[in-house]
């Protein structure tokens, strides 16, 4: 379920139709005439059953396989009988004694276009755990493939149930001697508001990257999205086709699984450090003539002609690389990379999902003990330290890693270990951020310009009636021969209240403020707009 109570992965009772082999059999006749009794007498149920009933049928294959393997078994001939079908049976059923209904209990997935990643799916596996004694013969189970089906799989499949068989010198049953009922397993209640999923997940709109949205009070998991994704039915053969898509690579789940470099996003946490150290004050000011010069090293602003004089909050509201360069150079490396770690970069959350990405926050000692750099290359030089302070370099994060960074400059410096798993409990944060409220205040007003200001980088993002806070981000990867390019934006609203905190990343977007700024300003009207909302609306979609 998710945080409302709205179903969203769930069991339903299906019908199959059964033939009980030891009722057919005939005394002495031969395993291969019984299959094709079976085959026979399953044909002869199409017509009754009506329109449908030949994409639900056994194939010759699979009945001969369970004659020959497990005959005490009842074989499933015709799966997933509609009502109509039931009611056909039913004025026939008395025709044919040595068929049977049984029930079954399947997968269902509501919505099954959202939350892939996340919600995951459960397919045909073997016999379930918990059997009190070994089994001489077991009906397929289901077990989760990935996602939280696979990590809550041992809380949802509960334990199975056992039938004792008494079976003549051929296999086939002759008696019911003892049995055990099953025990169901646990429901569990996601963090996730399908809402806002569903929300997150257009806002991408076909375009390869991913949106977190946390609740910035608790570190809840409001809506993770990656895109591509693939839907969510249990199919096997589905599945592989994913897997086989190299290319695209549905599979991974961009949010948690894939590292970027953050670009400008990465300069609140900058200025963070820097007013942190005391290099720097909130009444500093800067200067940009297009370009910061360092030495032989001169390091382009994304304003050509330059910004001139600008104040602390006005170097965030405009992204200014001079300023940051500046920022950076009074600093240097190791209070950047140490207000980094503080902010929880370079190390994975322990979010409930497998292959999370730790990251990197590079410093001198990990460029000189770096393995996968040549042995000239691992020297620290000025140039890194500026690439550092424009998150650029060897700089990389996920978006659940910036979401959960964007969280803690909201709420005041209190870092929370993202969570998908509700268990009614209020978590306490994993640390807090040891900077003065004024410093926190400073750079959330630099960031509240971003949204607000003339000549802020995510205008494109303003909701009527709404007070945002945000950072954009642009920056460069790939190689020569191929160039790519993240568009990043973090954003946190409202502004004197935080519910939401949000991450999001485009790849080979133009810019944050282009690509990324419009896509969120759509995505958090309609958020906003569904505040108040009951979820009854939603419950109707499982029909």
């Amino acid at each position: 379920y998710d945080r409302h109570g709205v179903p969203l992965n769930v069991n339903r009772d299906a019908m199959n139709l059964c033939i009980d082999l030891a009722a057919l059999r005939e005394p002495g006749e031969t395993p291969r005439r019984l299959v094709e009794k079976t085959v026979a007498l399953s044909n002869r149920l199409a017509p009754l059953l009506g329109p449908g009933a030949l994409l639900t049928a056994a194939s010759p294959a699979d009945v001969a396989r369970q004659v020959i393997q497990a005959p005490a078994l009842p074989v499933v001939v015709w799966r997933d009988l509609s009502p109509s079908q039931i009611a056909r049976w039913a004025v026939h059923e008395c025709a044919f004694p040595a068929i049977r209904l049984m029930p079954e209990t399947t997968r269902c997935y509501l919505l099954p276009d959202k939350g892939f990643h996340v919600r995951g799916f459960a397919a045909t596996a073997g016999p379930s755990p918990g059997a009190s004694r070994d089994y001489a013969y077991c009906l397929p189970g289901t077990a989760g493939r990935c996602g939280l089906e696979q990590v809550c799989d041992d809380r949802l499949r509960g334990r199975p149930g056992e039938i004792v068989l008494q079976v003549d010198v051929c296999g086939y049953r002759t008696a019911v001697l003892d049995c055990r009922e099953p025990v169901a397993g646990e429901d569990v209640v996601l963090s996730l508001d399908i809402r806002l999923q569903c929300y997150a997940e257009e806002a991408l709109a076909e375009r390869t990257g991913a949106v977190v949205v946390l609740d910035p009070a608790t570190g809840d998991v409001l809506a993770m999205a990656s895109s591509p994704a693939g839907r969510l039915d249990g199919s096997s053969a589905d599945y592989a086709a994913l897997a086989a898509d190299r290319a695209r690579n549905p599979l991974l789940n961009r949010a948690v699984g894939q590292v970027y470099s953050p670009g400008s996003t990465f300069k609140p946490l900058v200025a963070v450090a820097a007013l942190i150290s005391g290099t720097v004050s909130h009444n500093a000011g800067f200067s940009c003539a297009g370009a910061f010069r360092y030495g032989r090293h001169r390091v382009g602003c994304w304003r050509q002609g330059g910004h001139g004089r600008l104040d602390f909050t006005g170097a965030i509201e405009q992204s200014c690389n001079c300023a940051f360069c500046e920022m950076a150079s009074r600093l240097g490396p190791a209070p950047i990379a140490t207000t980094a770690e503080a902010f929880g970069l370079g190390r994975r959350t322990g979010i409930e999902l497998p292959g999370e990405a730790a990251g990197i926050v590079p410093s001198p000692e990990w460029k000189r003990a770096a393995a996968s750099l040549p042995e000239d290359e691992r020297r620290w030089w000025p140039g890194d330290t500026f690439n550092l302070g424009l998150g650029q370099g060897y700089l990389c994060v996920t978006p659940l890693q910036m979401a959960a960074a964007c969280a803690a400059l909201a709420n005041g410096g209190r870092l929370f270990r993202p969570r998908l798993i509700l268990d009614g409990s209020a978590p306490p944060p994993v640390s807090e951020i040891a900077a003065a409220p004024a410093a926190l205040a400073a750079v959330r007003l630099g960031m509240e310009a971003v949204v607000d200001g003339r000549r802020g980088t995510g205008r494109e993002a303003r909701v009527e009636g709404v007070r945002m806070a945000a950072k954009t981000g642009t920056a460069q990867a790939g190689t020569p021969a191929r160039p790519r390019t993240w568009a990043w934006m973090i954003l946190y609203a409202p502004v004197e209240a935080p519910r939401y905190a949000v991450a999001m990343v485009i790849e080979d977007g133009a810019s944050g403020g282009s690509a990324v700024a419009p896509r969120l300003g759509a995505m958090m009207r309609r958020v906003f707009n569904a505040e108040g909302q009951t979820a009854e609306p939603w419950l109707a979609l499982r029909d």
